[in-house]
């Protein structure tokens, strides 16, 4: 729902825009991530290494 909402608002702006989510925790079975801020970092670095390369 927000991601609709954020590609809503930068479409009418004029802007582009791009969502991720990460998975942290499984809350069926009860798992979390034991490292969440380091698989973050790792993976907006790696997000942004990509968007450099197509823009």
């Amino acid at each position: 729902m927000e991601t609709a909402g954020i590609y809503g608002m930068a479409a009418a702006l004029g802007h582009r825009a791009i969502f991720f989510n990460v998975i942290l925790a499984n809350r069926v079975t009860h798992t979390f991530s034991e490292q969440p801020e380091q698989i973050m970092d790792r993976y907006i670095k790696q997000i942004l290494n990509r968007l450099v390369d197509i823009l």
